[in-house]
């Protein structure tokens, strides 16, 4: 099992904040027990994989993350820096332990596979309900390349390497620019993008 940078994300933020009403809450993203029961079932079995751009991706963003959860929960000021950093050394343990290089050799192909999509009038409607989606979280329409989806493209080049190579991969992830386009991916590489926020908890 290859996490995404945002799946990784989500193993680790929970903490506790309170509202603005001085009510104790504790901050989770969408769907962090099912994704941390799937991380640990994977790390128990041996099947874990982190590329090194998605604990890159991570240790820099923590920060941001636990941000953005903050303020989806309705928490109230800034994060404990404590918990910041718990999170970035847990980080860190994983990485050390399930790390696995980039690869980027698919990433041509990666390229040459959505723009096929957007030929492909088949795929219109798969395209406009992405292009809404994208719109709806205030981002563009344009579809990904290498210049504006660099670590993606790089996260998806690495599990692709691993089903090349005879491995079932399973590439959990909660972003919309691989999860809509799961069966042309599935169909081109053989790696299957599972929804982060379906998993069972």
């Amino acid at each position: 099992m290859v996490l995404d940078t945002n799946a990784l994300y989500t193993r680790h933020i929970n903490f506790p904040s309170k509202d603005k009403e001085g009510r104790p809450i504790r901050v989770r993203r969408y769907n962090m027990e099912g994704v941390a029961k799937a991380v640990d079932d994977a790390a128990e079995s041996g099947d874990l994989a982190i590329p090194d751009t998605v604990a890159g991706e991570a240790r820099m963003g923590i920060e941001n993350a636990f941000e953005s959860a903050a303020r989806s929960a309705g928490a109230v000021g800034k994060p404990d820096n404590e918990a910041v950093e718990e999170a970035r050394a847990q980080i860190d343990r994983m990485h050390k332990i399930f790390g696995i290089r980039d690869v980027g050799k698919y990433r041509k192909d990666i390229d040459r596979m959505y723009a096929e999509i957007w030929r492909d009038p088949r795929m219109a409607g798969a395209v406009d309900k992405w292009r809404r989606v994208k719109e709806r979280h205030g981002k563009g329409g344009a579809r990904p390349s290498p210049e504006t989806h660099g670590a993606d493209f790089v996260i998806l080049s690495t599990a692709a390497d691993r089903a090349a190579r005879g491995e079932d991969v399973r590439l959990v992830t909660f972003d919309h620019d691989l999860l809509a386009f799961a069966g042309s991916i599935r169909g081109r590489f053989g790696v299957e993008v599972v929804d982060g926020a379906g998993l069972p908890r």
